[in-house]
């Protein structure tokens, strides 16, 4: 399937019998066909079987659904095709080859605000996403809906704004405690993290009064330092582990699985945003937890959303905290906290 097919070249959008998938950038000026994304999906059904295919080209953002599961999506900026013509086809790799299409249709997409999808900055290098997400075949959007007002805590929903105490949180510092120093001021929860030999420190905070299967976390934060730093979010703690979201204001994020058993860091997905406001700003972060199903939002724009399938998390508390991830100093305030439903 092809969108912005033009002079310059087209996007294109392929799926195999086997399973496997890709999006494509064809450069006519150079010839040439550059692997935006690829990888294999159980959501294609294989052999002689039927799948519905839905290609969605929105703005930078071009997205893959197969049988109404988002199985990958990029943003691409690098050869920026705006508009074009649309297109379908069928290739063979030297073998005969029938395709039937029963039915092609061209609509307009609509946002749907609850939709998760996978968003990635092309680099000009190959990136795989690994698990589909379910979504509408009609829209996927690239926006988080606006944060919820939080409902009073005793439902498990609420707001934290720092102008208390942290008598609901328990804290956990990796490193030397000695690294770690938090203050409340101005309503704003304040980190410094400090050098001490080779040693990277991480401060967390978890609460653990409630437990969540479906939920989603907002932090507004703000760097005072250099961007050395990652602030993390968790969900779906528990005995076992939990999944955590960490972005820094370099531009990078990662979302990992923290195996609790194995005392092992399992990294589930890793990109670049250009979301992600660099030196002293502020930012909002948002991880949307529904089970093992994994999205991340950074003002309100969607970075990555995976679905985990090899630790299955289903359930657990929230956390989030804040971590050295090159070097030190880090300086950074958290303003903010908001616990929702998705």
């Amino acid at each position: 399937m092809i969108c912005r097919a033009g002079g310059s070249g087209w996007y294109e959008f392929e799926i195999s019998s086997s399973g496997e998938y890709a999006i494509y950038a064809y450069d006519a000026v150079n010839q040439t066909y550059n692997v935006l994304t690829s990888g294999e999906s159980s959501a294609i059904n294989t052999g002689l079987s039927e799948n519905t295919v839905t290609a969605e080209c929105n703005r930078e953002t071009l997205t893959l659904i197969v049988n109404g599961a988002t199985i990958a999506a990029v943003q691409e900026t690098t050869f920026n095709f705006a508009e074009g013509l649309i297109g379908i086809g069928a290739a063979s790799e030297g073998e005969p080859v029938r395709v039937e299409f029963e039915s092609v249709k061209v609509s307009e997409v609509v946002f749907e605000p609850e939709v998760i999808s996978v968003e990635q900055e092309a680099t000009g290098a190959e990136t795989v996403t690994d698990a589909p997400t379910e979504a509408p075949a009609e829209a996927v959007p690239t926006e988080a809906p606006a944060a919820p007002e939080a409902l009073p805590e005793t439902q498990g929903y609420y707001t934290e704004e720092f102008d208390g105490n942290l008598d609901s949180w328990t804290s956990s510092i990796a490193g030397e405690e000695s690294q770690v120093e938090t203050s409340m001021e101005d309503g704003r929860l304040v980190f410094h993290l400090s050098p001490s030999g080779d040693t990277l420190p991480a401060m967390y905070y978890f609460n653990e009064n409630f437990t969540y299967t479906d939920v989603r976390v907002d932090v507004v934060t703000t760097n005072n330092g250099n961007n050395s730093n990652a602030v993390i979010l968790v969900c779906q703690s528990n005995e076992g582990g939990w999944y955590e979201f960490g972005v820094s204001n370099s531009g990078i994020y990662t979302i990992y699985a923290w195996d609790a058993a194995q005392q092992v860091w399992s990294e589930l997905d890793a990109g670049n945003s250009s979301s992600i406001g660099s030196g002293l700003a502020t930012n909002t972060y948002t991880a949307v937890c529904r089970g093992s199903e994994l999205s991340l939002f950074v003002n309100g724009e969607l970075a990555a959303s995976i679905v985990d399938t090899t630790f299955n998390f289903s359930e657990g508390s929230i956390g989030f905290g804040v971590s050295a991830t090159q070097a030190v100093p880090v300086d950074l305030f958290i303003d903010s906290l908001t616990v929702s439903q998705p």
